[in-house]
């Protein structure tokens, strides 16, 4: 079956502007032995899970994944904070909070952050592709290069982030790493269709999908689909044997997360790239008369 959902002529032109400073809602670090155990005696089991989540109202934080437990607190709405594992019998969440470990009923969260960590958020899973993508290179205390995403996101906190957040802006000379220009002004920018790919495995791998493997061959033939698209804005070149997606906007206003966006935001291309039936694809990016033209294309075996 041939799945096709073309993004139309959609022009994106949304600039942003980093802040210099963010004012951090989330719960502080801590140690996970004490506070997991008493929940485990109690009888609960959890499974490890990483991520940010944000408070959809003001959501009371308990002392085990129980609204029968002892009240720790009160989260206000639009609270960002790093999730570290649900309850298998609750299905509630364990989180940071204040030096310990707290609960909370999922049911109050949504993914994401609050409006006061966004951009600082951004920033920190462009830095984590960039890294993950093989752009940029990150070093433990002991001088080792961490490449695993897991490892990154429990590193690259958002606390982490606010704290070096100038250091990680500037990294290797990425200035303004989210929102970072394309690389190039006519021709293929390679490297930002390698990093909108890992925007799409972020989103597959927090779903609880397998990442897509970067295909050599299919990115070949995505550089043809970007070219194409140029004068012929359709599905009507791609083959029986790829699925696509298709946009555009200025270059002017073109970077890795903004491409990546105009799909996310479409159900029906969001739907297209995570689909359970692809294994592989690749990206492409063509930059022509100022216009940055770019192709997902995906492989059933």
């Amino acid at each position: 079956m041939m799945k096709k959902h073309g993004i139309g002529k959609r022009l994106f032109t949304l600039a942003a502007t980093m802040m210099a400073a963010l004012a951090l809602t989330s719960a502080s670090p801590m140690s996970h032995v004490q506070a997991a155990s008493q929940a485990e005696q109690a009888g609960y089991t959890f499974t490890e899970v990483t991520g940010i989540w944000c408070t959809l109202e003001d959501t009371p934080v308990y002392s085990m994944p129980s609204a029968d437990s002892v009240p720790l607190g009160i989260l206000p709405k639009d609270t960002s904070m790093n999730v570290t594992g649900i309850c298998d019998q609750t299905k509630w969440f364990r989180i940071d909070y204040n030096g310990i470990e707290g609960y909370v009923d999922r049911s109050h969260l949504e993914v994401g952050v609050g409006a006061a960590d966004k951009d600082l958020a951004q920033v920190r899973e462009s830095f984590i592709n960039h890294i993950v993508a093989g752009h940029l290179t990150w070093t433990d205390n002991n001088g080792n290069n961490i490449k695993d995403r897991a490892t990154l996101e429990n590193t690259l906190t958002l606390e982490a982030v606010s704290e070096n957040y100038d250091y990680i802006k500037y990294y290797n000379n990425y200035c303004d790493v989210i929102f970072a220009p394309l690389l190039v002004s006519n021709g293929f920018d390679r490297h930002t269709a390698e990093e909108i790919w890992c925007w799409v495995n972020l989103e597959r791998e927090r779903s609880g999908l397998p990442k897509l493997e970067w295909d050599e061959a299919t990115y070949d033939y995505a550089c043809k689909r970007a070219q194409e698209i140029v004068t012929d804005f359709s599905h009507d070149g791609c083959t029986q044997a790829h699925g696509e997606n298709i946009g555009y906007m200025t270059a002017a206003y073109a970077n890795a997360y903004q491409l990546h966006m105009q799909w996310n935001e479409s159900p029906g291309h969001h739907a297209n790239y995570m689909d359970t039936d692809y294994t592989k694809g690749a990206c492409a990016v063509f930059v022509y008369n100022g216009v940055a033209y770019a192709v997902e294309n995906f492989m059933f075996y």
